[in-house]
């Protein structure tokens, strides 16, 4: 097996989807009294209230909270993380110790109306609880246990004017405003003792005590490996096909470090069919009108034939591969969109948009910016490193040969 077609089938491993559900609350369990461990089936939103640590090395750069009362769906809130790609483990203990800026994106469920808002995005700082100083312990633990915080715990989004943080050691407290105002919180929390308060949940900063409440938390996509679904691939007869509709077996445009083109299958499709992950894309576009749209983190080979830099390192000027030759940069943009997707194949880049790309990244590897000139390039192989990162990383693929 090449180092590839190695690197396809554990990257459809190294990422999660809008099914992985890590935590389900509720109205007398959301942080003292909530049981976590090891989980013995996959959790929904009809499980009792639970914590799986079994995600704890997941990395990710975004939740998705669908909020339940009496069964029916209340909100949904998208939590897109702007401290990038992280560990579910280190998301936590950064929350608690330094705190997470989010941009949270809320929408009423079809039919609802809180207070005359439907839908509204904010920017805040999530804390979980700054007392929450266990939960290393409680991800550490092998035997699980009843209570995955010692000191409160919120789940949700609390914003003003400006960047407001929410505290479960405080309720859903502006911090830059005077005293205990709820304002716009949305979501439930334990802010005392015996998780009594996690049955008041939040909508629009109106607070309700009734109501039997389970709120689910699921990991949003690893945003470093994904292009948005409109990016075109080319078949072998030179039709195009969006990444949304790309299928396991498809024989799309491929390219080595040095820009010569082959086709080859498609091995693995990591993200879930029809996803709305929730995403921050860079669009690139060359002189010629050429342009792509990928998450920051995506890695890209440059004209030199031997350097790939991530999508946000690039700059304007910068050369990169194509159809057509090799072309520069005219201009980098960025926006907020859904549906996040890639192909993994046995050759090591993409044609997507007529532009060579990586159908993957892989952040925080040493090794990760420079093929080894005309050697492991050339053979289509990263190096170790990176080979390594991604083991690391490694769970079971959503489409694609499963790794045990």
């Amino acid at each position: 097996m090449s180092t590839f077609t190695l690197l396809a089938l554990l990257i459809g491993a190294a990422t999660s989807s809008a099914s992985d559900v890590f935590a389900v609350t509720s109205e007398t369990q959301c942080a003292e009294s909530l049981p976590y461990g090891s989980c013995s089936a996959p959790l929904t939103k009809d499980s009792s209230a639970f914590f799986c640590t079994d995600f704890k090395d997941v990395i990710h750069e975004a939740f998705t909270q669908e909020f339940y009362v009496d069964d029916d769906l209340q909100f949904t809130i998208d939590w897109a993380f702007q401290s990038g790609p992280k560990t579910l483990e280190t998301r936590f203990l950064d929350a608690v110790s330094l705190g997470e800026e989010v941009i949270w994106t809320i929408e009423a469920a079809p039919g609802k109306d809180f207070n005359g808002i439907t839908a509204e995005t904010h920017h805040g700082v999530w804390r979980f609880s700054n007392g929450a100083t266990n939960l290393a312990t409680s991800f550490a633990s092998a035997t699980g246990g009843t209570s995955f915080s010692l000191d409160d715990g919120t789940w949700g989004a609390a914003f003003n004017d400006g960047v407001s943080e929410v505290d479960g050691n405080g309720e859903y407290e502006n911090s830059l405003s005077i005293g205990n105002d709820l304002l716009d919180g949305w979501g439930h929390q334990n802010y005392h003792s015996s998780d009594y308060s996690c049955n008041t949940w939040y909508a629009n900063g109106v607070a309700t005590s009734t109501g039997s409440i389970r709120n689910v938390m699921k990991l949003g996509s690893y945003q470093g490996t994904c292009f948005h679904g409109s990016t075109l691939v080319t078949l072998k007869d030179n039709s195009t096909k969006p990444l949304t509709d790309v299928e396991l077996g498809d024989v799309i445009k491929t390219s080595d470090i040095h820009g010569t083109f082959s086709f080859s299958p498609v091995v693995s499709l990591p993200h879930e069919a029809g996803n709305t992950e929730m995403a921050t894309f860079l669009k690139l576009q060359t002189e010629t009108g050429k342009a792509v749209m990928m998450t920051p983190g995506h890695l890209v080979p440059m004209c030199d034939e031997k350097t790939i830099v991530t999508a946000s390192e690039l700059k304007i000027g910068d050369c990169l591969l194509t159809v057509d030759g090799k072309e520069n940069l005219l201009q980098i943009s960025s926006s907020q969109e859904r549906g996040v997707y890639t192909a993994i194949t046995e050759k090591p880049f993409l044609s997507v948009n007529g532009i060579v790309a990586s159908p993957f990244s892989v952040e925080n590897d040493p090794g990760r910016s420079k093929f080894a000139g005309d050697g492991a390039a050339a053979s289509g192989s990263f190096p170790e490193g990176l080979v390594n990162a991604i083991k690391k990383k490694a769970r079971n693929g959503l489409r694609g040969v499963r790794v045990d």
